[in-house]
């Protein structure tokens, strides 16, 4: 929520404007399934999952999260495991952001429209996995493409414009409680004493 006031800040400071940039070329792909973005994440996916639940370092991370007493007391720094994880996850929130400017060849105040709240529910919904993300982000995505084909239809444009996220919101509702998330995510840890 900080950086949508940001990026407004941003564009005041780069470009003089607080609604847009000037136009950004792109990668210049005739498909999007041809764009080197796009290609990134999608090999990103496996990538995620097999450093996640297949080497050390993921271990520790899952570890971090699950329980931070423990890890510490493993000799692992929770600290820089955890700030390596929202480093990470941060850089990859950065490369949808330039999908999205690349897609549209300009940055717009607000483009992302609430996407990031989107990813968030592909995650609780694909059980904090990144194979389950993936496919709780096609699924959101498919809304979205529904969202696109109505427009122009009978039904009203607030309507058609909000389905994507009502879609959201139904299938979190539903599945939502069945994810467990990691035991001490949101937990703060301070080392030498105890989780609060």
């Amino acid at each position: 929520i900080l950086m949508m006031g940001g990026t407004r800040f941003g564009l005041v400071l780069l470009y003089g404007s607080a609604m847009n940039s000037e136009r950004i070329a792109g990668f210049g792909a005739a498909s999007v399934l041809l764009d080197p973005l796009f290609l990134t994440a999608v090999a990103i996916v496996p990538a995620a999952q097999y450093l996640l639940f297949h080497t050390p370092y993921g271990l520790r991370l899952r570890a971090a999260g699950e329980d931070a007493a423990a890890t510490d007391s493993a000799g692992i720094s929770v600290s820089v495991m955890r700030y390596s994880g929202v480093l990470i996850s941060g850089v990859l929130a950065a490369l949808g952001g330039a999908f999205l400017v690349f897609q549209q060849h300009t940055f717009t105040d607000s483009m992302s429209a609430g996407r990031g709240y989107m990813a968030l529910a592909a995650m609780i919904i694909g059980r904090w996995n990144p194979l389950g993300a993936a496919f709780a982000s096609l699924f959101f995505a498919s809304a979205e493409s529904l969202e696109i084909w109505t427009q122009g239809g009978w039904l009203p444009s607030q309507v058609v414009q909000s389905m994507p996220y009502v879609v959201t919101l139904l299938v979190l509702a539903g599945f939502g409680k069945r994810s467990r998330p990691p035991r001490e995510v949101g937990v703060p840890f301070r080392k030498g004493g105890v989780s609060s």
